[in-house]
């Protein structure tokens, strides 16, 4: 429930992680990414929205990799 305007005011680098069967439709992903103007999408694989838990090792490596770089 976060409006488009509140997502604009983002100016911090952004990662948002999804799973290719999240429960989260594609199109209001693609708008929160669209939104907010340093944000990176990250979709895993064979993963609903508990990604954290289903994928755990690759999660990990994907938050390490954005932190890092």
């Amino acid at each position: 429930n976060i409006s488009q305007l509140d997502l604009k005011k983002i100016t911090s680098l952004g990662l948002v992680i999804v799973g290719d069967r999240d429960i989260v439709k594609t199109e209001h992903t693609n708008l929160i990414v669209g939104a907010i103007a340093n944000c990176q999408l990250k979709i895993l694989e064979d993963a609903s929205h508990y990604v954290p838990q289903e994928k755990s090792e690759i999660f990990n490596k994907v938050v390490l990799d954005f932190l890092v770089d």
